[in-house]
């Protein structure tokens, strides 16, 4: 390669470095605004002052809205009190009765973790008819097919599409709600074939429809649900303080919260059945060496969440790590999730405990820098 096309790579790789540091600072406080935030810092130099201005986008850190149809073209956004409003960084989101209720309950995916994020609906519990469509002429689920529900003096019309948001898709299934009403008057089905098909007198619940044959087959929505459901599991995020890791030494000693605060962290979550995990430890050299350079008073630490403080002493025992191993309590204890244990995790923490920066998977040792860089 040519002496001025590795200085070339050099002078991009260092502005993307420092575009991505000047936009994390600002993430990592997770602030919920629209649009570009422009930077205005002064430094001194010789006497003179320079300017240096830049904007970065704060995309991905808005709430998610939820616009309550008030008819008339007027429309209420309730994303607060629903619980909606989240700065996830979500991608996509699919409606689906995930408890068979009658309700459509939603399903967010976002970016980062929590990756999907189930929000039960038990607003008009058991008040839908459910369509469930079998093509035969046309094809097997009848995407395509336009169907016209009418219930009382209303007519609701709908069609079948496959194919919601970014690698997502709603159920193969239409949705009529029937409000104070006891059934779907009338459903006339266009398919994709062209066959039309009337069906007549369909009660709340959910019915499978053939092209051919009519209503094959009825279901009742679940009436019994539970009142509550169990809290589910919040691990640690971006902007949280950790007061405590619960852990120890590989001789069961158990590390005091004190060893959390008063310097910056980086603390690594790992399993001895990861493949990923092991290529890490492979490099904690390399990857200590990095962090110096960025912070020399940096500390990292190695967290075990398998629990086999024994069997961890005896690997040690025969191939010692760069840095001292230490044993999670319990399981997750917050930090990973007991139903999905994604490891390697990175978190690194300021002098406070307060998480700037979280990252999960694999991390070479220039990537470790480059989280630590910013979440400075």
């Amino acid at each position: 390669m040519k002496e001025e096309d590795i200085e070339a790579r050099r002078k991009l790789g260092s502005a993307i470095a420092e575009y991505d540091n000047a936009l994390a600072r600002v993430q990592g406080d997770r602030r919920r605004i629209v649009g570009a935030f422009a930077f205005d810092r002064h430094e001194a130099t010789g006497g003179a002052h320079k300017r240096d201005v830049r904007e970065v986008s704060l995309s991905g850190y808005e709430t998610n809205p939820f616009f309550h149809n008030l008819g008339g073209g007027t429309f209420v956004n309730l994303s607060a009190p629903l619980g909606t409003a989240l700065t996830d960084d979500g991608r996509a989101v699919v409606a689906m009765d995930l408890d068979r209720d009658g309700d459509q309950d939603l399903v967010v995916h976002n970016v980062f973790r929590p990756q999907l994020v189930a929000l039960r609906n038990d607003l008009g519990r058991g008040r839908t008819v459910v369509v469930s469509l079998r093509g035969t002429k046309s094809n097997r689920f009848g995407v395509g097919a336009r169907a016209v529900a009418t219930v009382g003096d209303r007519r609701t019309a709908q069609e079948l599409a496959c194919g919601s948001g970014y690698l997502s898709s709603q159920p193969p299934e239409l949705v009529f709600g029937l409000g104070g009403a006891s059934m779907i008057e009338q459903l006339d089905i266009t398919w994709p074939s062209g066959t039309r098909q009337t069906v007549v007198e369909l009660p709340p619940g959910r019915v499978v429809i053939d092209e051919d044959r009519g209503v094959i087959g009825r279901t009742a929505h679940v009436a019994d649900m539970p009142d509550r459901l169990p809290p589910a599991e919040r691990v640690v995020r971006e902007g949280d303080v950790v007061a405590d890791i619960p852990c120890e030494t590989l001789d069961g000693d158990p590390v005091p919260a004190s060893a959390f605060r008063g310097r910056s962290l980086v603390v690594v979550f790992w399993s001895g059945y990861c493949k990923s995990c092991e290529i890490e430890l492979g490099q904690m050299r390399e990857i200590v060496g990095e962090l110096k350079r960025v912070d020399p008073g940096v500390e990292l630490l190695a967290v075990n969440v398998d629990g086999e403080r024994e069997r961890l002493a005896e690997v040690h025992g025969r191939k010692p790590f760069a840095v001292k191993p230490l044993v999670l309590r319990g399981r997750g204890a917050g930090f990973i999730p007991s139903s999905d244990p994604v490891v390697p995790l990175v978190l690194v923490l300021d002098e406070k405990g307060v998480v700037r920066a979280r990252h999960v998977g694999a991390q070479t040792p220039a990537g470790f820098a480059a989280l630590l860089r910013r979440a400075r």
